[in-house]
């Protein structure tokens, strides 16, 4: 999960981007862990990640910010290292 949140911040601050957003929350999805990281962007905190379904693959949010819908590929494809 290191790994993901670091490259979160990094698209946040790429060069070229515009200035970072200092308000709301990032969703990030830790595919492995088959969970969602919501990152308070104001404070930093990251609470305990909410469990998804297996192999979460995108996000979107309601208009208002207040649902997230997560898609899963947990049957689109074996586990990693297993063949069907």
């Amino acid at each position: 999960m290191t790994r993901t949140l670091l490259v979160a911040w990094l698209l946040l601050l790429a060069p070229g981007s515009k200035a970072p957003v200092s308000t709301g929350t990032l969703v990030v999805l830790n595919k492995s862990e088959a969970t969602a990281s919501l990152i308070d962007l104001a404070t930093g905190k990251v609470p305990r990640p909410l469990p998804t379904g297996e192999g979460p693959h995108e996000a979107a949010t309601s208009p208002d910010g207040r649902l997230v819908l997560v898609a899963n590929y947990a049957l689109a494809r074996p586990p990693a290292g297993r063949s069907r």
